[in-house]
C-alpha cells in the first residue's frame, strides 16, 4: 500500500526542534511500523527549519519538506499533486489550522485531528497571525469537512464535531513504548519533572515554577527538573533558574535513553496544561511507575483521578503547590498510584494504533 500523509509537522533524526511534539511522534510511531510491515510511507510537511534537509529517510520511511509555513497550504497541495498518481491512501494530519484537503484530493482519504479545537481562544495561546488562521480555519473546518472520515486522538474534540453536524467520527488512541519506557529506580532525594513542548501558553509552566516555589520553602532537599523546547518563553525558565538553584532546565532531550532515566528517577511528574489532547509525556511518566499531578481536563481519557494522576483546578497554584507536597510525603499513596500508573498506561500501545489505521485503509480503498 502506497501511504502518504499530509502535515505542517514532521518527525526529524536531526538535533533540531521541528521534529518536537505530539502529532510528529505519532506520524514517527506508526509510520515507522507501516513501513516495517512492507507499505511504502511518504510524508510531505511545511519547511519550518532550514537546517533540516529537505528529504530524510527515517526508519523506513520518506519526509519531504516544502515551501514555508506561513504559506504551507499552498506548497502542500502543490507538492501532492507530484504523488497523486502515487498515493493508494492520503492521510491529512490537522495540527495549528486545516489544509483543506477535501477540496483538491480525490483518492480515499481520511482526517486525523490532532488539536484542540479552540474557537475564540485561538486568538489568545497563539501568535496572532497564527491564532487568525486556526480561528477562521476551525470555522471552515465545520463546513468543508463535515463529509469526510475523522480519527480523534482522544474523545475530547467529539461533541465539539458532533454539535457542528460531524458524525463520521472513529476514536484512535495515540500509544507508548510500555516495553521501553519502564519503571526503574527513583532518586533519593524529591524530584519534580516537567517533560513538555511550552512554546505557547497552554502549558503554564510559570505557574509550576511559581508552585515549586512555594514548595521549596518548606521542603529545601527538592528539585524540579523541567525538559522540553520552549522558545522565546524559554527565557521564563532560564530566569526563574537563576533565581532558584534548585531549579534545572535541561532543554530538548533526544536521547530517549536519558528521557527514560528522568522520568524513572522523578517523584512525581507535573504538567500544568489548560489545552491538551493527547498529552503523551504523561503516559511516558506513568509507564515508568510515576504519578503525576495534572490540571483537570475534561473528555481526556489520558487523565484518570487516583489512577494515574491527582487532579488540580485549573491555575490554582496554592493547590497544585499542595498536591505535588501530598505525593512526595505520602510514601503509601505515591507508590500505589504509581504501580497503578504503570499498569494504566499498558492499555494503550503504538502497534495496536498502528493496525487500526491500516484496518480503515483497506476498507476506504
Amino acid at each position: 500500500m502506497n501511504i502518504l500523509r499530509l502535515s505542517l509537522y514532521a518527525p526529524t533524526a536531526t538535533n533540531f526542534s521541528e521534529g518536537i511534539g505530539g502529532a510528529q511522534e505519532h506520524i514517527y510511531q506508526v509510520s515507522k511500523i507501516w513501513a516495517k510491515k512492507g507499505h511504502n510511507v511518504k510524508v510531505i510537511s511545511a519547511y519550518r527549519d532550514y537546517r533540516i534537509p529537505k528529504k530524510e529517510v527515517i526508519d523506513g520511511f520518506e519526509i519531504e519538506r516544502v515551501g514555508s509555513f506561513s504559506f504551507a497550504t499552498y506548497y502542500i497541495k502543490k507538492a501532492y499533486k507530484k504523488y497523486e498518481d502515487w498515493a493508494d491512501i492520503v492521510i491529512e494530519s490537522y495540527t495549528s489550522y486545516p489544509l483543506f484537503t477535501p477540496l483538491y484530493v480525490k483518492k480515499p482519504r481520511i482526517v486525523v485531528i490532532h488539536s484542540g479545537l479552540l474557537g475564540k481562544k485561538y486568538l489568545e495561546v497563539v501568535n496572532p497571525i497564527k491564532g487568525i488562521f486556526g480561528y477562521i480555519g476551525e470555522k471552515i473546518l465545520f463546513k468543508i469537512y463535515r463529509n469526510e472520515k475523522i480519527i480523534l486522538t482522544s474523545r475530547r474534540n467529539e461533541n465539539i464535531l458532533r454539535d457542528h453536524g460531524i458524525f463520521n467520527i472513529k476514536i484512535i488512541y495515540s500509544g507508548v513504548n510500555t516495553s521501553f519506557f519502564t519503571p526503574g529506580e527513583k532518586y533519593d532525594k524529591p524530584i519534580i519533572l516537567f517533560v513538555g513542548n511550552f512554546v505557547n501558553k497552554n502549558k503554564r509552566i510559570e505557574d509550576l515554577i511559581r508552585a515549586f516555589n512555594m514548595i521549596n520553602k518548606y521542603m529545601k532537599n527538592i528539585k524540579l527538573i523541567i525538559v522540553g523546547y520552549g522558545g522565546k518563553r524559554s527565557n521564563v525558565v532560564m530566569n526563574a533558574c537563576k533565581k532558584n538553584k534548585n531549579i534545572k532546565y535541561l532543554g530538548y532531550i533526544r536521547d530517549k535513553k536519558l528521557l527514560r532515566k528522568l522520568y524513572q528517577k522523578a517523584w512525581v511528574f507535573v504538567l500544568p496544561s489548560i489545552q491538551e489532547q493527547f498529552p503523551l509525556s504523561l503516559l511516558e511518566a506513568n509507564a515508568c511507575g510515576t504519578p503525576a499531578v495534572v490540571y483537570k481536563l475534561n473528555n481526556i481519557d489520558t487523565i484518570q483521578e487516583g489512577i494515574n494522576c491527582i487532579t488540580v483546578n485549573k491555575m490554582d497554584i496554592k493547590e497544585l503547590a499542595d498536591k505535588i507536597i501530598q505525593v512526595i510525603e505520602d510514601n503509601k499513596l505515591r507508590k500505589k498510584l504509581g504501580r497503578s500508573s504503570r499498569k494504566f498506561s499498558e492499555n494503550f500501545s503504538w502497534e495496536i494504533t498502528a493496525e487500526k489505521y491500516l484496518n480503515i485503509f483497506n476498507e476506504l480503498i
